[in-house]
């Protein structure tokens, strides 16, 4: 707890001692008006604010202490748990860089990736991932992978099963990750377009106007509907196969990382929290 008690004081830049008085009464049952009230003389006159500032802080805390220990202990279980990683998940203070580093241990549903390494194709995904083979052997290389009674007709087959593959591996490293939400939030764009009302429209003998699948929209108390989109600077490409979306209320975020529509919409979710 004193780590706890340094990160609260800090984030809050309060004295230490402060913090902790005002966590033995919160843990005493002591409600934050009555603290604020009458126990000034233990809490150095901290008012309500301040009081639920910290009584937040440490829920979050402990909050992540248990993710932690539950994450530590399902790596472990797996044989994958190392010295390295114990470190890492250890100095995190951020639940999203926890679950990052949780993200490739996790158990996984049925999926496009899942099926592709059933088909046994997760090795020829590596050996594209680490640049093994030059690319003029790839072809080759990937007939050797066609199996009919595994579902894999062609080559085609082979490398749609091997992209799912890698663009869960991207999806995976938590560093990437981090670095599509810096590129999010300081290279993102916020565009906005007022669409008529079907009233405005039939006056001026328009028929409503036609909604696109990735565009939600809301109508205000004028009737005017309005939609929002935020997208992301380009990471890789903006084709279709590769956009993944997530719906916030009447946005929409938007970003380019993979082919796996599954791995990326998960994702683009994830972006949307931090």
């Amino acid at each position: 707890m004193s780590d706890d008690l340094s990160v609260i004081a800090r984030d809050l830049k309060l004295p230490e001692p402060v913090v902790a008085q005002a966590i033995q009464l919160l843990d005493e049952g002591n409600t934050i008006p009555f603290i604020a009230r009458f126990r000034k003389d233990r809490t150095g006159g901290l008012d309500a604010e301040q009081l639920q500032a910290i009584k937040k802080r440490v829920a979050e805390l402990r909050g992540l202490a248990e993710r932690r220990m539950f994450i530590l202990k399902s790596i472990e279980q797996q044989g994958a748990l190392t010295e390295e990683l114990t470190q890492e998940i250890n100095r995190t203070t951020s639940n999203r860089r926890l679950e990052d580093l949780y993200l490739p241990f996790k158990s996984k549903k049925q999926s496009l990736t899942l099926t592709a390494k059933q088909q046994g194709l997760e090795p020829l995904a590596v050996e594209i991932l680490e640049g093994l083979k030059p690319d003029v052997e790839l072809a080759s290389r990937a007939l050797e992978f066609v199996r009919v009674d595994r579902g894999l007709s062609n080559v085609d087959d082979v490398m749609t099963g091997v992209r799912h593959i890698l663009a869960e591996k991207f999806a995976e490293r938590g560093e990437l990750r981090r670095e599509l939400r810096r590129l999010l939030w300081t290279q993102g764009a916020l565009a906005c377009k007022l669409v008529p009302s079907q009233e405005e429209a039939a006056s001026r003998g328009e028929g409503s106007p036609p909604k696109t699948g990735n565009e939600p929209s809301s109508t205000s108390s004028a009737g005017t509907t309005e939609s929002v989109s935020a997208k992301a600077g380009e990471v890789v490409n903006d084709s279709p196969d590769n956009i993944a979306s997530a719906t916030l209320g009447s946005s929409t975020l938007e970003t380019a990382i993979g082919h796996n529509s599954e791995t990326t919409t998960d994702l683009a979710d994830n972006l949307a929290e931090s």
